[in-house]
């Protein structure tokens, strides 16, 4: 099973018959333990393995035309050296040293198990759509405890990424991308349902454009809801994942999740230009002609001008909630736009403690807000003089 692995794995076995003797050097089987990189092996691997030896060796210079290698384990005095001029003789550079410790076959489990992840999601990725979670579990069923997902993620994405096609810099790329018989194949559906779209279209307007992406399983559950069953949607936008070009041509992820019950499912992904009134107004209309109608009960978002008004315009009688966190967000925010003011919160704390109160007021009963503002109001103008 280990000779299946690293004759899958590494892809340079260097042996040949025994050198000239005056030279002190000889042959011995090695192989370069090689990293991934640009769906390609870096050649200049600092590991090798000596196969017979059961041992890893870490490159420590070269001189000479030759590279000199130590243990990989610490405090072992053992080093070898490789002719570069002809690569298939190694020699131990002390014959009478002796590793102290038994041969290395745990770590070498581990780094054929690593660059077999690699060279999976390397090679997996250009051919169909998977995660890179998924490419590990399926690698790791019987030794998990050998290699962490969390500190091969990072590692994992960035190999992934080298597989798919680059960035959009603005709408027009994303509609190009997307004309690649490849790419139309592999991504526009759903992943759960390869016949249904995930991919809606892309939209471009004189002041605006947005490309819309659609859960069909999700958008079919909700259609498939009871006629009187309340459809409470909540939307915000992010700006953290957006892709980043040099025209600065997306602006925002806006996502619509339904809440049912006590969860919340996203389903809509558009990726806009702006935040715009006409944008919103646009991208309402785009779903209620083209996607689905949602029936909307009410509408829950953050402070946001233009959605909150495109969705009145959409659906006047539908009812718009606001969202706690961002409330609490947008007066934390404007307070730290007041140095002085941040400064007797920091030190002062029936300050902080009034503050807070001023943060759950829209927990109160609606009746009850406005005369709980007045008391605060009042009391800070107190504390104040």
């Amino acid at each position: 099973c280990y000779n299946v692995v690293f004759s899958h794995l590494l892809n340079h076995v260097c042996c040949s018959i025994n050198s000239s003797k005056s030279c002190n050097w000889k042959v011995i089987i090695y192989v370069l333990v090689y990293n991934i990189r640009n769906s390609g092996f870096k050649e200049t691997s600092k590991l090798l393995h000596i196969p017979t030896e059961g041992q890893i060796y870490k490159f420590k210079y070269s001189q000479n035309n030759t590279k000199y290698y130590n243990c990989y384990q610490n405090g072992c005095p053992v080093n070898i050296a490789v002719d570069l001029n002809n690569a298939i003789h190694c020699r131990q550079t002390h014959k009478n040293l002796v590793h102290n410790h038994e041969a290395q076959n745990e770590f070498i489990k581990k780094l054929s198990l690593i660059n077999s992840i690699k060279f999976e999601c390397a090679n997996r990725m250009s051919l169909k759509r998977s995660s890179v979670r998924q490419v590990y579990d399926e690698n790791c069923k019987k030794a998990a405890h050998l290699v962490e997902f969390g500190k091969m993620r990072r590692q994992l994405v960035n190999i992934k990424s080298e597989t798919l096609p680059k960035a959009p810099q603005n709408f027009r790329d994303i509609i190009s991308i997307f004309e690649n018989p490849e790419i139309r194949k592999n991504y526009t559906n759903s992943k759960y349902d390869n016949d249904l779209p995930f991919y809606r279209g892309t939209v471009i307007e004189e002041d605006f454009g947005y490309s819309i992406f659609v859960s069909p399983t999700m958008c079919n559950s909700i259609m498939d809801m009871p006629t009187g069953e309340p459809r409470h949607y909540l939307i915000d936008g992010t700006f953290s994942v957006v892709p980043i070009s040099s025209s600065n041509s997306f602006k925002q992820l806006l996502i619509f999740h339904i809440a049912h019950n006590e969860h919340t499912f996203p389903f809509i992904y558009i990726l806009m230009s702006n935040k715009s009134l006409n944008a919103y107004i646009h991208v309402l209309q785009y779903i209620q002609s083209n996607i689905f109608d949602m029936k909307p009960t009410t509408f829950t978002t953050d402070f946001k001008y233009g959605l909150r008004e495109a969705l009145s315009q959409i659906y006047p009688q539908t009812k718009l909630k606001t969202c706690w966190f961002h409330f609490t967000q947008a007066v934390r925010r404007n307070a730290s736009k007041l140095p002085k003011f941040m400064s007797k919160l920091n030190k002062d704390n029936d300050a902080k403690k009034l503050f807070r109160k001023f943060l759950i007021l829209p927990l109160l009963k609606p009746d009850d807000i406005l005369i709980g503002y007045l008391n605060l109001n009042n009391q800070a103008l107190s504390y104040i003089k």
